[in-house]
C-alpha cells in the first residue's frame, strides 16, 4: 500500500508518513522493525519520515513526558538512515530546544503542534529568541513586537 500511494502521489508535493517508535508496551514495535520501516519508506522515495510514540495500545505506559522524549526514535532512524529527512516531536516548546536538536543531527524537522496551539506565532517569536529577525510577512509587520512602544528598550 504505501508504494501504491507513493506511485500516485506527485513527486512534486510532499509525501511523509507518521509512524510510531515505540508502543509503550512489553511486545509492542522494537527499534529495529521502526528502523527496517523507515528505511523501507526512505528507499520508496518518502519525503520525509516523522517519528512519533504511544496512542496505540490504551494500556501502554508511557513513561514521563518532558520536553524531547521522543526524540530518540527519530535520532535512531536518522542514523539508521541518514539521507532521509526525518521530523522529531514530543512536547518540544522551548526555541533552542529545537534548534539543538536539528543543529546535533538528531533529526532534521521539528513538528511543533503543541507549540503553535499554544502560541501560533510560535516560529516568528522563535525567530526572535534565536536571534534572526520576525520574518514577518509585509501586511504584518506593524503588528511585529519592534515596532510595540517601550519595546526593546
Amino acid at each position: 500500500m504505501a508504494q501504491a500511494l507513493r506511485e500516485a502521489w506527485p513527486r512534486t508535493k510532499a509525501l511523509g508518513v507518521r509512524f510510531n517508535g515505540s508502543d509503550w508496551v512489553e511486545g509492542g514495535v522494537a527499534l529495529d522493525e521502526v528502523i527496517a520501516f523507515g528505511r523501507a519508506l526512505h528507499e520508496m522515495g518518502y519525503d520525509y519520515l516523522h517519528l512519533t510514540s504511544g496512542g496505540n495500545v490504551a494500556r501502554a505506559d508511557i513513561p514521563g513526558a518532558e520536553p524531547g522524549y521522543q526524540v530518540r526514535f527519530a535520532e535512531a532512524v536518522k542514523q539508521a538512515v541518514p539521507d532521509a529527512a526525518v521530523m522529531a516531536v514530543g512536547m518540544i516548546f522551548d526555541p533552542q530546544q529545537a534548534e539543538d536538536i536539528v543543529a546535533s543531527g538528531q533529526a532534521d524537522i521539528i513538528a511543533i503542534a503543541r507549540a503553535a496551539l499554544d502560541d501560533p506565532n510560535w516560529p516568528h517569536h522563535a525567530a526572535v529568541a534565536l536571534g534572526q529577525g520576525e520574518g514577518l510577512p509585509p501586511q504584518y509587520e506593524r503588528a511585529g513586537k519592534a515596532h510595540w512602544p517601550g519595546y526593546g528598550r
